[in-house]
This record gives structure tokens, sequence and C-alpha cells, in this order.
């Protein structure tokens, strides 16, 4: 073990070990919002044709187009709240307003996906 080795064991500055779960999740969440985002634009554009708010009920009423819409909103806020960790991590250098932000972020996510949801199973049911 090199003498900076050491001194960054010592001064906390050295690897959190969690990087690579983090970087793993935002891959793999990434990889699965290509195809929700394709079927999320074809379902924009078929609901903005429909006829009447009946139609676009009856499109959500459909487990499938029901169950895909809540996975596109759930993974889309849980992605954005991955990205802007990582971003408040890199920029936000006073430590306790960083874990304020990530708290903000991570709790405005929650209730966004939460509201998205809901409003999709109102809308279905």
């Amino acid at each position: 073990m090199s003498v900076f080795q050491n001194l960054k064991k010592a001064k906390g500055l050295g690897s959190g070990h969690n990087g690579t779960g983090h970087f793993i999740m935002q891959r793999t969440g990434a990889v699965i919002l290509i195809p929700l985002v394709l079927y999320f634009f074809v379902a924009v554009v078929r609901l903005a044709a429909a006829p009447d708010y009946q139609a676009v009920r009856l499109w959500f009423a459909s487990p499938l187009n029901m169950g895909l819409s809540c996975a596109f909103v759930l993974l889309g806020f849980f992605q954005s709240a991955l990205g802007l960790q990582v971003v408040i991590e890199d920029y936000v250098h006073r430590e306790g307003a960083k874990y304020l932000a990530i708290i903000a972020v991570k709790a405005v996510a929650f209730v966004g996906a939460l509201v998205g949801c809901a409003a999709i199973l109102k809308l279905g049911l």
C-alpha cells in the first residue's frame, strides 16, 4: 500500500464501494426504458387521435396498456432520481446540503411516480 492510499483512507477520500451498483442500475434501467419509450410514443400518437375520453379509458382498461404505462412512469421517475443523485453528488460539496437534496429528489420522484400510477389506475379502472 502506498503512502497516498493510506492518506486517502485516513481522510475518508477513498472509494465508497457503491458506484458499481449505481452504474449497473442506471444502465439496466436505460436499456429497459428504450422499448417503454417507444411504446409510450406510439401510445401517445394513438391516443391523440382518439375520438373521445371513453376511447382513452377503454385503451387504459387493457391490463397490458395499464401495466406498461405504469412501468414507464415508475422507471422514468426512478431513472431521473438516479441521474439527479449523480449530479448532486458531483456538484454539491456541502455534506448537509447534499444529503438534503438527495432526499428531496427521491421524495419528489416517489410522489411523482405514485401520482402518475394512481392517475393511470384511475383511468383504467
